[in-house]
């Protein structure tokens, strides 16, 4: 072939290289709205708790269900003509403190919880497994994905944090985080509160078991009362825990005492408890 017409189309095709290249870098790419994805991303609204046991301990999983023991959530009630944030816990969740800060730029909740779990708990694994909600639709579902944690005396007092945020702009407009406390109990033989008058004289004993709540009016001359809390350990050792309340003691006269007895699961319920009032 003659050179010069060889040399024709090759920089005919050169031409048509360096155009494809032009147009592929001058191309605007097409991207979807990043704040729209986010959006539309499931927001965190609390947790469930669940065990497994890799020695001899509990083996047993659990539902988005509110009458489950350990689940706890956020939930907003929409009954009319109102609208408010409620939370759904489970009787083995504890809630000392739930944090609030909800204004026009900012909504937020922390919640510091704990768990009392007798020794059957010991030597488990505690998975938790998010429950989330989808900002459109409201509906709730639980993560399948779940954080693990390998329990025993060794660990007792194990603090657990979780957070979800979401931002506009850089700002946090939306942020979720639980921290959950995990506490172990010896096995709780019985509890009795002794009562005695202003001249530390005997007056009374009241025994109490793990059947359910109770509320106890001293006598008009109780001075003062003695909790007793006797407790076995794994090995068998028994040791009293006391502790001592009087008559006007931080200006009032009714005292809660939770009972430390674990239900047939092996967990110490937070609706058991001892209502205290002197007279």
């Amino acid at each position: 072939m003659n050179k010069k017409i060889i040399l024709i189309i090759m920089i005919a095709l050169l031409g048509f290289f360096l155009s494809s290249c032009s147009l592929a870098v001058d191309r605007e790419p097409v991207v979807s709205n990043p704040l729209d994805e986010l959006k539309n991303e499931p927001q965190l609204k609390g947790y469930i708790i669940s065990f497994r046991s890799y020695d001899q301990g509990v083996n047993f999983d659990m539902g988005l269900d509110q009458e489950n023991p350990f689940i706890f959530y956020e939930h907003e009630n929409n009954t009319n003509p109102i609208s408010y944030t409620e939370m759904i816990q489970g009787n083995a969740i504890f809630t000392p403190l739930i944090k609030y800060n909800h204004s026009d730029n900012l909504k937020s909740t922390e919640v510091d919880t704990y768990i009392i779990l007798g020794p059957k708990f010991r030597n488990t694994i505690m998975e938790i497994q998010q429950v989330l909600i989808n900002p459109t639709s409201k509906e709730l579902k639980v993560e399948s994905f779940t954080y693990g944690h390998m329990l025993s005396e060794i660990n007792s007092g194990l603090k657990i944090s979780q957070q979800s945020e979401f931002k506009e702009n850089d700002i946090v407009t939306y942020s979720f985080k639980y921290n959950i406390e995990v506490r172990f109990v010896d096995e709780l033989l019985n509890v009795s509160v002794l009562e005695y008058d202003n001249s530390n004289l005997f007056l009374k004993k009241t025994i109490y078991d793990q059947n359910g709540s109770y509320e106890q009016d001293t006598l008009n001359e109780t001075d003062y009362v003695i909790l007793e809390e006797k407790f076995q350990k794994t090995n068998g050792d028994i040791y009293v825990k006391r502790a001592i309340y009087s008559r006007g003691e931080n200006y009032t006269n009714t005292h809660y005492f939770l009972l430390m007895f674990t239900n047939e699961i092996g967990f110490v319920e937070n609706n058991k408890s001892i209502k205290l009032s002197f007279k």
